[in-house]
């Protein structure tokens, strides 16, 4: 790599492959991997008002409200040494958040090297179809058939616009996600090794 990494986002709608790459990514560039979905449904199991209210809205096929989200990525934040980057995956998914993400690099000293987001442009039909494997495989409560229109809905009006957003203070990057892993994988490091710090 030509530089350090510091704040990376990994983007893309459900069924894109966010969640593997940010984890292969992590070992690959030494950098904390923070998964929003893996930190919510671990929260949706404590027996607490909050968890059962993030359980109620994952299953509702509903995003956490924003100052919520933001809430729990700065706690995951604080934990991590100013010298160690780190990938995130699944935030943030309003406008509202990535301001709010914006702020807190700002004030955690991690705007520089540039932040940036890596958007993994998968076909719908694709994710469509992703999605409904991952049902039949993993039995995942979030991820029920009649949720899937639902998640790509406010996928497209709520956190697709996130990459125009942040445009003016992060680098945004395209790769294609509908190829195999770590051709994927390759293509990112080769992205990230020609932007500019």
């Amino acid at each position: 790599m030509n530089r350090t990494i510091q704040a990376l986002v990994i983007f893309g709608g459900q069924g894109s492959g966010k969640g593997t790459q940010s984890t292969l990514l992590g070992e690959k560039l030494k950098a904390v991997h923070i998964g929003m979905g893996d930190v919510l449904r671990k929260l949706a199991t404590e027996n607490t008002d909050s968890g059962w209210q993030i359980k109620k809205t994952i299953e509702a096929g509903n995003l956490i409200p924003d100052e919520q989200a933001t809430q729990i990525i700065r706690g995951q934040l604080e934990k991590i040494p100013k010298d160690q980057g780190f990938v995130i995956e699944g935030y943030p998914r309003t406008i509202q958040q990535s301001k709010d993400y914006q702020a807190m690099l700002e004030a955690f000293g991690r705007m520089k090297p540039k932040p940036t987001f890596v958007h993994l442009t998968v076909p719908e039909d694709e994710l469509r179809s992703r999605l409904e494997k991952r049902q039949e495989l993993e039995n995942r409560n979030d991820d029920i058939e009649h949720l899937i229109e639902r998640r790509m809905q406010i996928y497209q009006q709520q956190t697709k616009p996130v990459l125009d957003a942040v445009g003016d203070w992060a680098d945004v990057i395209e790769v294609n996600g509908n190829q195999p892993i770590p051709d994927v994988t390759n293509q990112i490091l080769e992205r990230l090794d020609h932007v500019e710090a």
